[in-house]
């Protein structure tokens, strides 16, 4: 369990943290949601021990810093050694000792491959994250904490990052504490929401509260759809086989019957609500 109460943290007159609380139970993800300097690494350093509040506390199960898997900002690694020896040194630093199988068990446990030797600088950015979460499970932990880990990486990335993360949510009953500014990520991966801005917590609750509150733009790709009366309804914009239109999340497969009973063939729907448009709504 991750909890914290009134967190708050100041640099001089800049105001970084103010009194954030939310309570994270095993085996649940949640995501802190918000645009950078939000205060989201802040909080993060907070949690892993690195910096102290002004106020407030928090708790990670019974022990703190020594139940703590972590990644603030990049996985630290060092690039000119191999995935293998990676493990092994920062494993070592930790006063631990992996042998040849625990390395590869470790690897495998993040889908990555336990035949390659050669130096990580090598790796896609995608497989150094997973390696990141490899080294951050090193101490067996009870919470893992991942700060934007989404940035940078292509949508073959995303997704296995996603599936490895829900993954050792349910096989290790981890507490999981994920942040990014990235909303379409978040919501495939976290059950619960906390919406972060200007250092506070603005809004939480499950991702499905969360994403039914805020009306969204969807762009429709589709043959016919300049016949729908509907579209001309809702004042969608439609340029030949595209249209963009808002709607609620929860009105979006109505509106999909309707425009199927209209005549329109529906080849695509994608939401296009960005960040700063949520905050506008919720």
């Amino acid at each position: 369990m991750i909890k914290a109460d009134s967190l708050s943290k100041s640099y001089g007159n800049v105001r970084a943290l103010h009194k954030v609380s939310f309570n994270i139970a095993k085996g649940e993800i949640s995501g802190i949601l918000g645009p950078n300097g939000a205060g989201k690494t802040t909080l993060f350093k907070i949690l892993t021990g690195l910096i102290t509040p002004d106020s407030g506390s928090f708790s990670i199960t019974s022990d703190k810093q020594k139940k703590i898997g972590a990644i603030i900002e990049n996985p630290a690694l060092y690039e000119y050694l191999s995935a293998h020896k990676n493990l092994q040194v920062l494993a070592k630093m930790q006063g631990l000792k992996l042998s040849k199988d625990q390395v590869n068990e470790q690897l495998t446990l993040v889908g990555l491959p336990t035949n390659r030797h050669d130096p990580v600088r090598n790796f896609s950015l995608g497989m150094k994250q997973r390696l990141g979460i490899a080294t951050a499970l090193l101490n067996n932990p009870d919470a893992l904490i991942l700060d934007e880990p989404f940035l940078g990486l292509d949508p073959l990335g995303m997704q296995k990052l996603r599936e490895l993360i829900i993954r050792l949510a349910k096989e290790r009953n981890l507490s999981v504490l994920v942040s990014s500014h990235q909303l379409e990520e978040l919501s495939k991966v976290c059950q619960n929401l906390y919406l972060m801005q200007n250092g506070e917590i603005t809004s939480s609750g499950s991702t499905q509260e969360i994403l039914s509150k805020a009306a969204f733009q969807y762009r429709i790709l589709g043959i016919n759809l300049s016949q729908s009366e509907t579209l001309k309804t809702l004042k969608a914009t439609i340029t030949s086989n595209t249209a963009w239109v808002t709607v609620a999340r929860n009105d979006v497969s109505a509106l999909i019957q309707q425009l199927v009973n209209e005549g329109v063939e529906i080849l695509e729907v994608q939401p296009e609500t960005n960040l700063n448009e949520l905050y506008a709504q919720v």
